[in-house]
């Protein structure tokens, strides 16, 4: 199943599910809500420590209450100097002048603006918090980015170049054919970002402030923005012939933009046929640094499959831990926002894993 987003970030996700009834409270635990066949789901609130003081609610699919107003053709649902790791000299970098600004959607309007008063990184480096989906179904590329951001900062210092002038150049990776390994391949793009018409807000990803300088990091937009151009180059997303930010705004899947992103090698698997010890194994592969992501079920993610989970969208997967002889697993919304019981927090929270396959029928993580 290719993860597909029917996203609109000009609007804030609404949730219209409830609950529909109610469990004892655990200890410094958020409001409590129990499933509609009685199954309870543990998840943490951002705000604590503890992943048992926060409940998830099993609820049928139903409308989010997200109103679309694009048309229906076009659904959404998301330096340092650079080094060879081979001899640790600079790598030279031959480019032309910067690549045409992706196409827009074709029923979106929106224009293309220089930005002022930005940082490429806040004073940290770059964070999962930097990230922060807009109008565009590519959940599966933000949320890989995001773990990237999480597990290995400096592989993003390392792709990114500012230039000085106005532009920047960003490294994917790409090989001819099954028989080449992948190599290096630098986009390089100017600052303008698409925004809307009568509006300074971004179409896609986001900026964000998040060291709160007065200054908004930019390598979020930027790269997404780069990965557009490189798409409509080498085509990493398949299945459609859509280019600009609609070709990788189509859905996809999360082990193709870890490819792009780091030339390594990923894959996905099905839970389904995942023993819990094996699919265990797998989400625990990122407290070790490794990109993990899960792909929740459903078909739409203007759709919840549970209080906060939407349908058909992927979660970075940050951190598993064992808690009180119980496991739960560390879960990131690249919307930066929405999560159990709080629809305005920063995306992340805790669940039980013994309910990550009754939500989530799909893993994709590095090898």
């Amino acid at each position: 199943m290719q993860v597909r987003d029917h996203r609109t970030a000009l609007l804030e996700p609404k949730i219209s599910a409830s609950s529909t009834g109610s469990v004892p409270e655990l200890p410094q635990a958020s409001s409590g809500l129990a499933t509609a066949d009685g199954v309870e789901i543990g998840a943490q609130n951002t705000n604590s420590e503890n992943p048992s003081s926060q409940t998830l609610s099993l609820l049928k699919p139903k409308s989010a209450g997200v109103n679309l107003h694009t048309s229906s053709t076009y659904t959404s649902g998301e330096s340092d100097f650079i080094y060879s790791s081979l001899n640790r000299r600079r790598e030279t970098i031959k480019l032309k002048k910067d690549l045409p600004d992706p196409k827009l959607p074709g029923d979106m309007r929106g224009k293309f603006c220089a930005q002022n008063n930005y940082e490429l990184f806040a004073a940290d480096g770059p964070s999962p918090a930097d990230v922060a989906q807009g109008n565009l179904g590519d959940c599966y590329f933000l949320a890989t980015l995001a773990s990237l951001a999480q597990n290995r900062p400096d592989k993003i210092k390392e792709m990114i170049r500012d230039n000085g002038d106005g532009t920047f150049s960003i490294r994917f990776y790409a090989k001819k054919s099954i028989f080449h390994k992948r190599k290096p391949v630098w986009i390089k793009i100017d600052d303008q970002l698409p925004q809307g018409v009568y509006s300074k807000r971004k179409l896609f990803a986001q900026t964000k402030d998040t060291d709160r300088d007065g200054q908004k990091e930019l390598w979020v937009a930027l790269v997404e923005k780069a990965f557009a151009v490189f798409n409509d180059q080498h085509h990493v997303v398949l299945g459609t012939r859509k280019k600009g930010y609609d070709g990788i705004g189509q859905g996809g899947f999360g082990h193709w933009a870890h490819r792009a992103l780091t030339g390594e090698k990923a894959t996905i698997r099905l839970n389904f046929f995942m023993p819990k010890r094996r699919l265990w194994k797998k989400l625990s592969r990122a407290n070790e640094g490794h990109f993990v992501a899960l792909a929740s079920k459903g078909t739409s993610d203007s759709s919840f499959i549970a209080d906060g989970i939407a349908g058909n969208h992927l979660y970075s997967v940050l951190a598993t831990k064992t808690h009180k002889g119980k496991r739960y697993v560390k879960l990131r919304n690249p919307w930066g926002q929405c999560e159990p019981g709080n629809r305005k927090g920063d995306g992340v929270f805790w669940i039980e894993f013994s309910k990550c396959k009754k939500l989530f029928s799909q893993t994709h993580y590095s090898r």
